[in-house]
């Protein structure tokens, strides 16, 4: 977690199990991510460039991962553990006082 307070910037992390996970979000995700390594294998041969097979990977992944934020901020809360976690990051945040 990051956070900002005045001039300064926080960064916090805390192991929280077990781990909070949205099974249909990250199965999605899974699968997009082998078509992508897929695509990259055949796509780039060593000492060959290829940018517009780059570019295109690049905004593939882009959209994978804002798929993923979608998904899990719809079905995240819905998640057993889901509350307790946001109390835990409220904690670390809170913890981060500017003095």
């Amino acid at each position: 977690m990051t956070a900002i307070r005045g001039e300064r910037v926080f960064v916090a992390s805390a192991r929280f199990e077990p781990a909070l996970a949205v099974e249909s979000c990250t199965k999605g995700r899974e699968v997009a991510e082998a078509k992508l390594e897929q695509m990259e294998r055949s796509e780039f041969k060593p000492g060959q460039r290829n940018d517009a097979a780059l570019q295109k990977l690049m905004t593939l992944r882009e959209q994978v991962e804002s798929e993923f934020r979608r998904c899990f901020a719809e079905r995240a809360p819905k998640e057993k553990g889901f509350a307790e976690a946001v109390n835990r990051a409220k904690e670390l945040l809170d913890r981060m006082q500017v003095k």
